[in-house]
C-alpha cells in the first residue's frame, strides 16, 4: 500500500527486482487516476488530472490519494517528482512499505521546514535522526 498526502503535482515511477531498469512501472499514466483512490479524509479537497499531473488541492485539513494495486515490500525504489503549487505546511507525506512495516517521507512538515522519515523507532520526522530543517 502506498499513501500520499500532497498539495502538489507529481509523477511516480517504481522500480523493483534485481533488474530494476527492465521492470520500471509508472504509477500514473498522465491521463487518469487509474490505480489510485482518493482518501476519504475529513476536510479533503478536490483531486484531478490536469496537464499530465495529478493535482491535490489544499483541503481544510488534508487531501490525499492511495495506490490501490500491488506494490512491492522490499527491493524497490520510488522516484517522486513533485511541485508545490500552493500552501506552506506539509508539502508531501508519502508512506511506503518496508517489509511488514511502513515509513513516511515528509517534505516540508512542521511549519514547512522539516524533511525526513517518520515511523523510525516510533519517532516522527521532526524527532528522528533522519529529520533535517530546511527553509523552502
Amino acid at each position: 500500500m502506498l499513501w500520499l498526502s500532497l498539495f502538489l503535482t507529481f509523477t511516480i515511477r517504481v522500480s523493483f527486482g534485481e533488474e530494476r531498469n527492465q521492470k520500471d512501472k509508472l504509477l500514473f499514466d498522465g491521463k487518469t487516476l487509474a490505480g489510485w483512490e482518493i482518501t476519504d479524509f475529513k476536510g479533503k479537497s478536490a483531486v484531478y488530472v490536469s496537464d499530465s499531473c495529478i493535482v491535490l488541492e489544499r483541503g481544510a485539513t488534508i487531501t490525499g490519494i492511495r495506490w490501490c494495486q500491488e506494490f512491492p515490500k522490499i527491493n524497490y525504489e520510488v522516484q517522486l517528482e513533485a511541485k508545490r503549487v500552493a500552501g506552506a505546511d506539509f508539502f508531501c507525506g508519502m508512506t511506503f512499505p518496508v517489509n511488514e512495516n511502513y515509513l513516511t517521507l515528509i517534505v516540508g512538515g512542521w511549519g514547512g521546514t522539516i524533511v525526513g522519515l517518520s515511523c523510525i523507532d516510533g519517532l516522527d520526522a521532526s524527532e528522528s535522526e533522519t529529520g533535517i530543517k530546511k527553509i523552502f
